[in-house]
């Protein structure tokens, strides 16, 4: 029983996609990455697993963490700057004085800069090719819904668009402010590596795939598949030769427009901040100063206090 229910689960686009094969003698096409919100935008679900219920919570708290974190740690990075300090411009921060932290300052900001320039335009990058993907998809839902009579669910997918241009250009600010705040080349490192794993946790081929490949998105054969599927088919009365190439088949997706185009922008903008903002972190009080700091302010009291007195004395007498 429990096999013919997961059978009858099995949405029409896992049916298909389980009984696609490639064409002989034809290359690969381009791969279609997949994530959580395009697996459930064409209804794949966990089949077929003990502990179901985990797959999908983990999917879920995923989400949620992929949309929460990266807006938690921006708020609390912008909360620890003290404003009162904050210089611009300052290029004295990359001195190699003893004041400033030598050379290793110099080298550590120099790593930074490099690391962050890199990371930002592949954030760029992502933007662009998440565009053209979902373009892919949204094509291939169409198709499929008209000549198939597969059932999309268009919410998870313009979802999944909403949140990948949301996080990227959350992500981007994150990654100018920790490199700013950062005081060791292992402290940018580790920071670069979180970024990129927040970043992408919900690709189903990345961190999680031991989670996510139940789904059953295989990104080559997904491609494959949409390839064979959307040629020489008829998407808003034009008829589409290339499926690699669908301009003026379907509109580019703002919100990834929007994306694409400020995480452009921020590119050159934090990189300017970079290099002349000085920004320092609120620090944190550190009980044993303070204690020195009321003894001090008790002497300066009994110096005064004396001071008083040695000046009263002489009208005393």
């Amino acid at each position: 029983m429990a096999d013919v229910s997961d059978e009858e689960q099995q949405s029409g686009v896992a049916r298909l996609l389980k009984d696609y094969s490639h064409p002989s003698g034809q290359g690969d096409h381009e791969p279609l990455p997949g994530s959580v919100y395009r697996a459930k935008a064409f209804g794949m679900t966990f089949q077929a697993h003990d502990n179901t219920w985990c797959y999908y919570l983990t999917s879920y708290f995923i989400c949620v963490t992929q949309i929460m974190a990266p807006l938690v740690i921006l708020l609390y990075t912008i909360n620890s700057i003290d404003w009162s300090e904050t210089q611009f411009p300052n290029f004295e921060k990359w001195g190699v004085g003893a004041e400033e932290g030598g050379w290793m300052n110099f080298l550590t900001r120099t790593i930074g800069f490099m690391l962050m320039f890199a990371f930002l335009c592949n954030n760029v990058v992502e933007a662009k090719d998440n565009k053209n993907s979902w373009k892919k998809l949204r094509v291939l839902a169409i198709v499929l819904e008209e000549h198939e009579s597969v059932e999309i669910n268009w919410c998870w997918l313009y979802a999944g668009a909403v949140v990948h241009s949301y996080v990227s250009l959350l992500i981007a600010a994150d990654t100018f402010l920790l490199i700013m705040f950062a005081e060791t080349p292992t402290d940018i490192v580790m920071d670069i590596v979180g970024l990129v794993f927040l970043f992408k946790i919900d690709h189903v081929a990345e961190d999680f795939s031991a989670i996510f490949s139940a789904l059953g998105w295989d990104d080559q054969k997904v491609g494959n598949f949409y390839y064979q599927k959307v040629k020489n088919k008829q998407v808003n009365g034009k008829e589409i030769d290339d499926p690699d190439e669908l301009f003026g088949v379907v509109p580019d997706p703002k919100v990834y427009l929007w994306s694409l185009l400020l995480n452009g922008v921020l590119v050159v903008v934090y990189m300017v901040l970079f290099l002349a903002l000085d920004l320092k972190q609120i620090s944190e009080p550190d009980s044993e100063m303070i204690a020195l700091r009321e003894e001090v302010s008790e002497l300066k009291k009994l110096v005064v206090s004396l001071n008083q007195t040695s000046t009263m004395a002489p009208i005393l007498r």
